[in-house]
């Protein structure tokens, strides 16, 4: 009977691994596999976008467009219960997204909210002032005519209200009724386990630069 049991064991843990580096891969139920059955029937829907809803309004080039996914993640919100917001990203990054937003569920790291910003009408001021975290917005980094990595969904920010981008030269910070203080709940440090878990699937961190610092940014720039 043991025996039998570790070969069934065993062969699941096989049809597991399988399913998971294949290309049907479904995102959405790998997700799933996080949430009992109880938490299922509690889960707040904070967007329930297809992908067409969730870019309208915006002028995207075809070579840009055609490669942007919808992604559906789990998190644990302010108010301790769990959410289901919605990432825009680069069909590219769409199974690192899921395992990292996994694993950010599993290890109870807190998320104010999670919607795509066609929500705000693009406007990144709004959803940073409302602490929405997001990926996707086709939008110039802000200052510059230079495209932000966030046009190609390959960024993300994360509670934009307690980690804001941060001049400390200029003293300028956004968004601006922001405020980073290691004490409030969501607030990333360069010890957090949300940056250990970002850069384990080669991504950067806005803390980490030199001159200024975006504590909300998590990007992974495309190799040409």
């Amino acid at each position: 009977m043991d025996l039998l049991r570790y070969f069934i064991v065993a062969l699941f843990a096989f049809l597991f691994n399988f399913t998971f580096d294949s290309e049907s891969f479904d995102y959405k139920v790998f997700s799933d596999k996080f949430i009992d059955e109880n938490q299922k029937k509690k889960v707040i829907v904070d967007s329930n976008l297809d992908l067409e809803d969730a870019i309208s309004g915006l002028h995207i080039p075809d070579d840009i467009r055609k490669k942007l996914c919808i992604v559906n993640v789990y998190y644990f919100g302010y108010d301790s219960l769990v959410h289901r917001g919605q990432i825009i990203t680069d069909d590219e990054l769409k199974k690192e997204v899921t395992e990292i937003f996994n694993e950010l569920f599993r290890k109870k790291f807190p998320i104010n909210k999670i919607v795509p910003i066609v929500k705000y009408n693009w406007s990144d001021k709004l959803s940073m002032e409302d602490n929405n975290t997001s990926c996707f917005n086709y939008r110039n980094i802000q200052g510059t005519t230079k495209l932000s990595d966030h046009s190609y969904g390959r960024a993300v920010d994360i509670n934009p209200l307690q980690n804001p981008y941060i001049n400390y030269k200029t003293k300028n910070r956004s968004p601006e009724n922001a405020t980073y203080n290691k004490n409030h709940k969501g607030t990333i440090m360069k010890d957090s386990e949300i940056v250990l878990v970002f850069k384990k699937y080669g991504w950067k961190w806005g803390g980490d630069w030199r001159y200024t610092k975006d504590y909300q940014h998590f990007y992974k720039k495309q190799i040409h």
